[in-house]
């Protein structure tokens, strides 16, 4: 089920279809390793040039993907 967030203006699954999608990933390490390649991609904002939470996704995304490659072994 597809959910329109409108506080952040995006879609998004509804927690519990994520959730149940998310168990039944047959290789979760290789997922997480093509995220976590994706996300380094993005070019890092400067620190003194963010202005909100949500300039800092991409390095947040990035830190969970990373982490989640190690710890889904």
């Amino acid at each position: 089920m597809l959910l329109f967030d409108r506080s952040q203006a995006r879609y998004d699954l509804h927690p519990v279809v994520r959730q149940y999608t998310y168990d039944r990933l047959t290789d979760k390490v290789g997922v997480h390793t093509r995220l976590r390649d994706y996300f380094a991609k993005v070019p890092a904002l400067e620190e003194e040039k963010i202005e909100s939470l949500g300039e800092l996704a991409p390095v947040i995304e990035l830190y969970h993907h990373t982490v989640s490659c190690w710890a889904v072994r």
